[in-house]
């Protein structure tokens, strides 16, 4: 239940991409087409990253535009039946994760505690010891509040996966970077 809870939450997408060329040569063809660090790239948008044979983490990075819940690729190459693939995983980063794991739990209890006092503060008003209508608002803005701010915390996660499609644009680098000419051109179009 709560793997199932924090995918929905926390998207990933397990993606392969299929290299036209020898192990070696993938890894030195998608190193040269990104950038190793974010300050090469300040005036127009990359694809950032470390490249190595067991480790690929790859980036978006627009200049003008901030997007902390954006998608990263993780992956690492492997050989397949003869052929160098590399798999991974589209996901965001492991301090969204920890960062907004704490945010949600944080409004989780809120939400919780705010639920308990306003119906205490209901049944205080039933029993005619407060009065019933500031028991009525409080029972119901407390809790809602709550509700809100979570709803907002996964429409943020949500936006920022999709704005901008970092995903298509971080495979289209990838692709080109080892496919021949031909099949590069055919992904892109």
């Amino acid at each position: 239940m709560f793997k199932r809870l924090f995918f929905a939450i926390f998207p990933r997408k397990p993606i392969e991409f299929p290299s036209d060329y020898p192990l070696d040569e993938s890894v030195s063809r998608l190193a040269a087409a990104v950038e190793q660090t974010v300050y090469s790239s300040l005036f127009k948008q990359r694809a950032v990253g470390p490249v190595r044979k067991d480790y690929v983490r790859l980036k978006r990075v627009n200049p003008f535009l901030g997007n902390t819940s954006k998608p990263i690729f993780f992956g690492r190459f492997e050989s397949v039946d003869g052929r160098v693939v590399l798999k991974g995983v589209f996901r965001v980063s492991t301090f969204v994760m920890i960062w907004m794991g704490i945010y949600f739990c944080f409004l989780g209890l809120w939400t919780l505690f705010a639920t308990l006092m306003g119906l205490g503060t209901l049944l205080l008003a039933w029993m005619g010891r407060i009065n019933g209508a500031a028991a009525i608002s409080t029972a119901f803005i407390l809790p809602l509040a709550g509700i809100g701010l979570i709803a907002f915390g996964l429409t943020i996660l949500r936006i920022g996966w999709r704005f901008p499609d970092d995903v298509a644009y971080l495979s289209s680098v990838v692709t080109c970077a080892l496919r021949r000419d031909d099949a590069a051109h055919d992904a892109r179009a």
